[in-house]
């Protein structure tokens, strides 16, 4: 039933740049491991500054560094959030501290 809803909208409306269908249209959100989100909580908790490389949505490989302020969930996804207010979906990262994701099961 939503999948015939979402459909018609497409089909009847210019919706490329509604926010909304731009959310729904993203890649889907794959869990991380719990120890790895255990680290990050670790890291946020002592107010560690932070080297982090992940994926933008454009699949650019991005390095910044910062202190990671809070680790939230939003509909069924998991982001972090630096004190400078950048947003990170947490499968997108590659590598915090040289802590790679990749190495958690």
């Amino acid at each position: 039933m939503c999948f015939l809803l979402f459909t018609t909208i497409l089909q009847h409306h210019n919706t490329a740049g509604h926010p909304l269908i731009k959310s729904i249209m993203k890649k889907e959100y794959i869990p991380i491991s719990c120890d790895f989100h255990s680290e990050l909580e670790l890291l946020a908790l002592r107010g560690t500054l932070c080297q982090i490389l992940y994926k933008s949505e454009g699949e650019k490989i991005i390095n910044i560094s910062g202190i990671i302020k809070d680790l939230y969930t939003l509909n069924k996804e998991e982001f972090l959030l630096l004190q400078d207010s950048i947003e990170i979906r947490l499968d997108q990262l590659i590598s915090v501290n040289g802590m790679e994701l990749i190495n958690y099961c």
